[in-house]
């Protein structure tokens, strides 16, 4: 039998790339998936920025009204359909999964516009139910006075590291000491808000951001609200993955990534991986006995 040469075995797994990805999107769990990532994010973005529209003078009280709002609507809907879709309502967090294997790129895709579409709804609907003397900036994400476009992306950056190196931190199937995973996500959307507030209004999400912008067409200093909180997030999770490996682990994954370095969208083999349960596929089947500990 004659070997299989390169061209050969990359046109083979293109094909089955391309196969799995044709019966992956005719899966009803597939776009009920999507369909549920547009409506939590649509539901996050009205209520989170319907707590900034009546903001005259901002205050100490307002800054905690804002950061508990936004940290309870992402805990709620989390909690909601978290075990369908895995509740990003964020394209930072969908990315960061993306970028450490866990989901694929017709997912992300999907996704990301779903979350888009959720926001530019939600920001709609609020913009129609809210008096117009109320209105304000509709939530909009903005640099403060005094600080640096640079600065905003520093900020924007630490803040959704720490969310998603959260989020990473609850898809840990062997840790004992959960308590409410939805609520610890959320405590890091509060704890975002309350550091960042002052420096940038804490987008923390581009979606958040991008869904009052297009209602009120503001769009000054908008790349940091995007590029900031989808950098950070994809450190965010490479940094967790990083503390989950050992150091063969790390070194395994460094020579298989050199040899491997040309084929960008290709399934990474079990050599790349790090022994951590965490690396492993990112389900979203419904909950069993034996996969209930991958999900939020």
């Amino acid at each position: 039998m004659q070997p299989i040469n390169r061209n050969e075995r990359e046109t083979m797994s293109i094909k089955t790339r391309l196969k799995a990805l044709k019966e992956e999107l005719v899966t009803f769990s597939f776009w009920k998936s999507v369909r549920c990532e547009f409506l939590v994010t649509l539901i996050y973005v009205f209520i989170g920025c319907g707590s900034l529209t009546h903001i005259r003078q901002p205050s100490n009280d307002t800054f905690l009204k804002v950061a508990l709002t936004f940290g309870l609507a992402e805990a709620t809907l989390m909690q909601c359909v978290g075990h369908i879709s895995g509740a990003h309502m964020n394209p930072a967090i969908t990315m960061a999964l993306l970028a450490t294997g866990k989901i694929g790129v017709a997912r992300t895709v999907c996704y990301i516009l779903a979350q888009g579409l959720g926001a530019i709804a939600g920001a709609g609907i609020l913009y129609g139910a809210t008096p117009n003397k109320y209105h304000g900036g509709l939530g909009v994400t903005f640099i403060k006075d005094d600080v640096k476009p640079a600065q905003a992306f520093a900020v924007e950056f630490m803040v959704t590291f720490v969310l998603v190196f959260t989020y990473f931190a609850n898809l840990e199937p062997k840790r004992v000491d959960m308590g409410s995973r939805s609520l610890s996500v959320g405590l890091s959307v509060v704890l975002g808000h309350l550091f960042a507030f002052d420096y940038t209004g804490c987008g923390m999400n581009p979606a958040r951001s991008f869904g009052p912008a297009v209602i009120t067409k503001q769009w000054k200093d908008h790349w940091v609200f995007w590029v900031g909180p989808l950098i950070g997030g994809i450190f965010g999770g490479f940094t967790y993955e990083y503390t989950q490996c050992s150091s063969e682990d790390i070194q395994r994954f460094r020579s298989s990534f050199r040899r491997q370095k040309s084929q960008a969208y290709g399934e990474p083999g079990q050599d790349q991986r790090c022994d951590s349960p965490l690396t492993t596929e990112f389900s979203f089947t419904p909950r069993t006995a034996s996969n209930e500990d991958l999900r939020l």
